[in-house]
């Protein structure tokens, strides 16, 4: 098992933003994989990988590792969980139901993963 997955779970930031920096393009064709080309034209899949990321920096310490391809899947479920919700608030808004307004975040010039997530990581740690 990759060693920053261990440290990762034991607090170490810089060892879980490497980790989410290898599986990025992989997640990101995971979740396009999920998407049909409708839906994919009404949620943003990079909005739904922010705030995959932001949940797995959140909830990192009660990941349980036992395999590096149970990381992955662990990484894969939340953008699955991530996907949902914002499936239910489409529906929702289509309903006309009252929706929670997100403040938007500005990634880097580049708008690059990197940035992203470095941007998730101050904020975390904030």
């Amino acid at each position: 098992m990759d060693q920053r997955i261990l440290q990762a779970v034991a607090g170490n930031r810089d060892a879980l933003t490497e980790l989410v920096e290898d599986q990025h393009a992989a997640l990101e064709r995971f979740l396009l994989g999920q998407m049909s080309a409708e839906l994919r034209s009404r949620i943003e899949p990079d909005d739904i990988l922010q705030e995959t990321y932001i949940a797995v920096f959140d909830s990192i310490a009660t990941f349980q590792p036992t395999s590096e391809q149970g990381f992955v899947r662990w990484l894969q479920t939340i953008a699955i969980n991530r996907l949902r919700d914002a499936v239910r608030a489409l529906s929702a808004q289509k309903r006309g139901g009252e929706l929670e307004q997100v403040p938007a975040v500005v990634v880097g010039e580049t708008g690059s993963a990197i940035n992203l997530l470095e941007m998730v990581q101050a904020e975390l740690s904030a």
